[in-house]
């Protein structure tokens, strides 16, 4: 008996990235599913993207911005004209395996409790480094990878519940998606997945790391300076906390953070990095001017758990405390001795 396939709307959200488009393209047009369409949405690139697609990839929908809207926007923008049952989110500076959509898609038809489903990412040019094979929130709030240096006999080819997948090749059941009122739009760069899948679990629902599923990634990322990084990675991180954290690890998590991002300051302030404290300060700053909205959608979002913080970390998608401490200074030591560059 031959399985029907769904439809699925893959979304490729671009801004200013005319030289990744061709093999970006190329390599969705060589995939093994039978139906599928590919959408560009254009954050008002001024690059000739539109253009250069138009002429070189026809097939190709194109929505087309008057400006960045960023990644939650513009994908929300994308999957509004999505004609499929399935969402996928992919960026721009990737290459996907032949089988990554069909093998992305297989365990959504199995299971009707998975609602997300993450590929493994491998780096572009060192397919045999792995960058994504699931990932754990920490007590603070923060979302790490799976600690792919130091697990040894951790078999990243088995797929596995993962608190979140990696928004740079994520798929998701489009009536989940809108349940979800898709990603949050107050979020305009950094941790829009990692909510968007958090508050998938307290569904009750499930998120899949699913290592069949391979794409290759170029790792080109937004050209921001390192406090515009710093500034909107911290008021999406508290956000994360103020939201999807019961109270009590909420208040936990909360002075966690404040701890750490005391330490920080003082190490900014020694390395007379003067903005990058006063983007820590700016992302508190945010926060507390839309607190009011953010309780609004914490009481919304905490309403309709289904499953506690207890019952995630007993999945190993929260990390205790202890844990949580241990990898951050051991993931802060690794950071000091220096990384392999991998583009």
């Amino acid at each position: 008996m031959m399985t029907k396939y769904p439809k699925v709307s893959v979304i490729i959200l671009n801004w200013n990235g005319k030289y990744l488009l061709k093999d970006c393209f190329q390599s969705l047009q060589r995939i093994d599913y039978p139906d599928y369409e590919l959408i560009m949405v254009d954050n008002g690139s001024q690059d000739g993207s539109i253009e250069y697609v138009k002429q070189n990839f026809p097939d190709v929908r194109i929505l087309a911005l008057d400006r960045n809207y960023g990644y939650a926007e513009g994908n929300n923008l994308g999957a509004s004209i999505a004609k499929g049952e399935l969402l996928v989110f992919l960026n721009n500076d990737t290459c996907v395996d032949k089988n990554w959509l069909i093998e992305l898609v297989k365990p959504i038809l199995e299971d009707s409790k998975i609602a997300i489903c993450g590929s493994k990412v491998v780096y572009y040019n060192h397919p045999e480094i792995i960058e994504f094979a699931g990932g754990m929130i920490l007590s603070n709030g923060m979302a790490i990878h799976v600690d792919l240096p130091e697990q040894e006999g951790y078999n990243y080819n088995i797929p596995r519940y993962t608190s979140h997948a990696y928004g740079a090749a994520m798929l998701i059941r489009r009536d989940i998606f809108q349940r979800l009122n898709g990603f949050d739009e107050d979020y305009f760069i950094y941790n829009e997945e990692l909510d968007l899948c958090w508050r998938c679990w307290l569904l009750g629902l499930r998120v899949l790391f699913v290592p069949s599923s391979v794409m290759f990634h170029k790792q080109t990322g937004p050209q921001l300076l390192e406090w515009e990084r710093i500034y909107y990675a911290q008021s999406n991180h508290i956000r994360n906390i103020l939201k999807n954290f019961n109270f009590v690890n909420a208040i936990k998590a909360l002075l966690l953070t404040l701890g750490f991002d005391m330490y920080k300051m003082i190490k900014h302030t020694y390395k007379r990095k003067y903005r990058n404290i006063k983007a820590i300060l700016g992302g508190y700053f945010d926060v507390l001017r839309d607190l009011n909205q953010t309780l609004k959608k914490r009481k919304f979002i905490q309403s309709n758990r289904q499953i506690s913080d207890k019952e995630l970390m007993q999945l190993g998608l929260i990390a205790p405390l202890k844990n949580s401490v241990e990898i951050i200074f051991k993931r802060s030591k690794l950071k000091r001795r220096g990384s392999l560059d991998l583009k």
